[in-house]
């Protein structure tokens, strides 16, 4: 199963380092995701935001977007999605 990353580049997200997101994102460099970009979510204020296999995730780290991507890669190869 693949998943999808979606970074919020609103206005918000933008000025609160939406970018670092989107580079640890990419940088990981793994095939069972999907990054992308997106417009505002509309949770400005706990920003910046992703949407990650349709859930949305407020309040985001690189080193917590690095925690959530090992934790699903670790399950995928368990054979949990």
């Amino acid at each position: 199963m693949k998943h999808v990353v979606e970074v919020c580049f609103g206005p918000n997200c933008s000025v609160r380092f939406a970018s670092d997101l989107l580079n640890e994102a990419e940088d990981s460099k793994r095939k069972d995701f999907s990054i992308e970009t997106c417009g505002c979510l509309g949770f400005c204020e706990e920003g910046p935001n992703i949407v990650l296999d349709n859930i949305v995730r407020t309040d985001m780290t690189p080193d917590h977007l690095r925690f959530l991507m090992n934790s699903l890669s670790d399950l995928s190869h368990l054979g949990i999605s």
